[in-house]
């Protein structure tokens, strides 16, 4: 009788061990991503301090990754890689190259909208020298995950695959750098 609730017990310990490895692996997962998330928000702010043109609606030539704001404005993207900073993080959140396919753990999309300023009633907006910068982090719920998930044409299908991923969303304002 007492090796029979032994066992009861100790099949109760087992099952609660496997449920805290998946909590700590989630927990640890989120943490990651969200400092990746954190690193991309001080990459577009470093970024920034090349927006130097005058109007402030010319992102130019100079910055990496803001110019996207007036290419693309409002849509989510593929960052470029950039000094071996891009889309793609492994397993610590180390960044890959753009070609890591296999080692791709964590992807990032960037969301990059001009913020305007009413000039007056009637007339035209004009930018007044800030960007709001969504960073979206995602990751597979499981490692059935077909195919390259962080690829350029995906961006639309793992938007519209909440069942797929985990997310992790920021958002801050970029600021123009002017001299």
């Amino acid at each position: 009788m007492a090796l029979a609730i032994f066992g009861v017990g100790v099949t109760g310990v087992i099952a609660l061990q496997k449920v805290t490895g998946a909590s700590n692996q989630h927990a640890r997962n989120l943490a990651i991503a969200t400092h990746v998330a954190q690193s991309w928000q001080e990459m577009l702010a470093a970024d920034a301090s090349s927006w130097t043109e005058l109007p402030s609606d010319v992102l130019g030539v100079n910055t990496l990754w803001l110019k996207e704001a007036s290419n693309a404005p409002g849509t989510w993207f593929v960052p470029a890689t950039v000094n071996g900073f891009g889309a793609r993080f492994g397993a610590l959140g180390q960044p890959l190259a753009g070609d890591a396919t296999d080692e791709t753990v964590f992807c990032t999309h960037l969301r990059l909208t001009m913020l305007n300023d009413p000039v007056g009633v009637g007339t035209a907006t004009q930018n007044n020298g800030l960007i709001r910068a969504e960073v979206r982090v995602f990751w597979p719920r499981s490692a059935e995950v077909p195919g390259d998930y962080c690829a350029a044409d995906e961006v639309d299908n793992v938007s519209a695959d909440v069942s797929t991923y985990h997310f992790i969303y920021q958002a801050t304002a970029v600021r123009q750098s002017r001299t």
